[in-house]
């Protein structure tokens, strides 16, 4: 018989870890399984509770208790989809095979599926959970960022997306910062956080301006410092961290005020500088979507940023309930969001032509050379020389996610390895580490006429261990139609020339529009013929590549590219057009 107080306990634990305080869920959890060490509960929450080396053991207790214990295996799967999925699948499979209904299996089953490349049996686990949970939106979300690996066109892709607004963000506006309500909300003013911040008081500006508080077109002056919020699951090290960071270091104080909603419950060193640069910071994973509009509302908030699109942890039913006067995408979605309630996309010319603009939901605005600035992580190992002339062979490679890689994309390189001999193709990737997604990757560059022994896998780490593959690599190839972003600005600081073929949407024209701001353009190939002749040209003329590799960090960091300053200055400048325009529209 169960001791009394061990599910005690575990309520009580599960209360801590939701209001974050882990340390006090542990100690309660351990005490409870002190008493009951086969409490498949206690060890559940534990997982929730721990960091992801104990969570993994944690979650494997319960699963070695109750092979079904589905709850537990799908937090398990998520933790290993990055190097190991395969070990994930199995217990998942299990608990799917008697409890066939249970959708958020079937979508960790998607998602493992998708770290696998294997886009068909992504894209039928999360239609069997979306047909389960019609009303989900973040299931729904998970299925539109599957179909944008594959072969879909822009006019399908965005009557998807239009659908998945019409499902899940038909909700009435409020106006924001106009409602006469908005200052007699007597708990706006009991936010502890309002008076606790020391800059709040510290602003020479706030005080200076008499009418502040009193005149009602205070919301409609033009030129007043700006409060643009940035809101993302993904402030961490992640593209979206580091395209935001040099936004938030270089802004200008005078024009504009940052606040970051972050949505990630755990973080990392990059977390630590986003958090340091910002002028304020708000933690989110917390806050339902009816809390988090409020604390926008309240924060008051001119322009709000989404940087997540429909990845995970989305909080696209804030948007929708306009929590902003002026809401725009920027970095985070390789697409429409398919809400017209954000107003705005901003891109540039090479992400976005002018006659694809149909396929977007929002207004397009356009940076000049390009729509993000890339600031190399300060732990990249140095420039290495040129493998070839060691190896005595071409390597050619890609260290993109698994999930960009298709039928297509082997049958292309595998021309390219055709008329190339003697070369070879590396690709890394974390879940490379996972036995059989190496013989799955195997098995399609097999299919696509790729030998076994012209094909080195590697694993490789995060971070510095990860840039160091690139000490392998002669020339980096681009998948299609999803092509590389934050992996093509670093295989260039890596010395490493990247071919790149842009196709029609969005997704496929990142590494397009990195290229034309680091001045080039003539890895840009217009066809699949001329990405191969590309290659091929380049792996002919080692001297021309060794030199390339020795000057492309210079080259890189004097490029538009990483005028991190510069960039941050045509952002703000656009962030004030775009309120000017609204003052204009509100005094009309």
């Amino acid at each position: 018989m169960t001791d009394p107080l061990v599910p005690a306990w575990i309520n009580r634990a599960a209360e801590a870890t939701g209001r974050g305080d882990r340390l006090e869920a542990k100690r309660l959890l351990k005490a409870a399984l002190a008493l009951a060490p086969s409490e498949i509960a206690a060890w559940f929450n534990l997982g929730v509770a721990c960091p992801p080396p104990l969570a993994i053991a944690s979650y494997r207790r319960a699963l070695a208790l109750d092979p079904v214990a589905l709850d537990a295996a799908t937090n398990l799967s998520q933790l290993l989809s990055a190097e190991a999925p395969s070990q994930a699948q199995a217990p998942l499979k299990r608990g799917i095979a008697a409890f066939p209904m249970l959708a958020p299996a079937l979508n960790a089953l998607a998602l493992l599926d998708r770290s696998r490349a294997d886009h068909d049996g992504a894209l039928r686990w999360f239609a069997r959970a979306e047909a389960l949970l019609p009303g989900n939106a973040m299931l729904a979300s998970n299925r539109l960022l599957q179909l944008a690996y594959g072969p879909v066109s822009p006019a399908a892709l965005f009557r998807c997306h239009r659908d998945w607004a019409r499902r899940h963000a038909a909700m009435p506006l409020r106006p924001a910062h106009t409602d006469p309500d908005r200052w007699r909300d007597p708990d706006r003013w009991r936010d502890p956080d309002r008076w606790r911040d020391p800059d709040r008081w510290r602003d020479p500006d706030r005080w200076r301006d008499p009418d502040r508080w009193r005149d009602p077109d205070r919301w409609r002056d033009p030129e007043r410092r700006l409060r643009i919020g940035y809101v993302s699951a993904d402030l961490v090290r992640h593209p979206v961290g580091f395209f935001l960071l040099p936004v938030l270091v270089h802004r200008d104080p005078k024009q504009v005020e940052t606040v970051c909603y972050s949505g990630r419950a755990e973080g990392d060193a990059m977390t630590q500088r986003l958090r340091a640069a910002a002028d304020r910071w708000v933690e989110t994973a917390r806050l339902d979507d009816a809390a988090l509009e409020a604390r926008i509302r309240a924060d008051a908030i001119d322009i709000l940023v989404d940087l997540s699109g429909h990845t995970g942890g989305h909080r696209l039913a804030v948007f929708a309930r306009k929590p902003a006067p002026l809401q725009a995408s920027w970095a985070g979605y390789p697409g429409t969001t398919g809400l017209d309630r954000i107003d705005y996309l901003i891109a540039d010319r090479h992400q976005i032509k002018p006659e694809d603009e149909r396929w977007y939901a929002e207004r397009i605005l356009r940076l000049d050379p390009g729509y993000v600035a890339y600031v190399p992580p300060e732990d990249a190992p140095a420039v290495s020389n040129l493998p070839a002339l060691k190896q005595g062979h071409v390597t050619f490679g890609s260290l993109n996610n698994l999930a960009k890689l298709n039928a297509a994309v082997f049958a292309l390189w595998a021309e390219l390895l055709r008329n190339a001999p003697g070369s070879r193709l590396l690709l890394g990737w974390m879940s490379l580490a996972d036995v059989r997604v190496r013989a799955r990757i195997r098995t399609l560059a097999e299919a696509a006429g790729i030998a076994s022994d012209r094909l080195v896998l590697r694993s490789g780490g995060a971070g510095a261990d990860f840039l160091k593959l690139y000490g392998e690599i002669d020339i980096a190839l681009d998948p299609f139609p999803y092509s590389g972003g934050l992996t093509t600005c670093e295989a260039l600081w890596m010395g490493v020339p990247v071919v790149t073929w842009p196709g029609e949407r969005f997704a496929s024209r990142h590494s397009a529009s990195h290229l034309f701001q680091a001045g080039l353009e003539g890895w840009i190939a217009p066809s699949a013929e001329a990405y191969v002749a590309r290659a091929l040209d380049a792996a002919a003329d080692l001297p021309a590549l060794a030199h390339l590799r020795a000057s492309l960090r210079a080259h890189l960091a004097a490029s538009p590219l990483l005028d991190a300053e510069g960039f941050t200055r045509k952002l703000e400048a656009l962030y004030r057009r775009i309120w000017r325009e609204r003052c204009r529209g509100a005094r009309a």
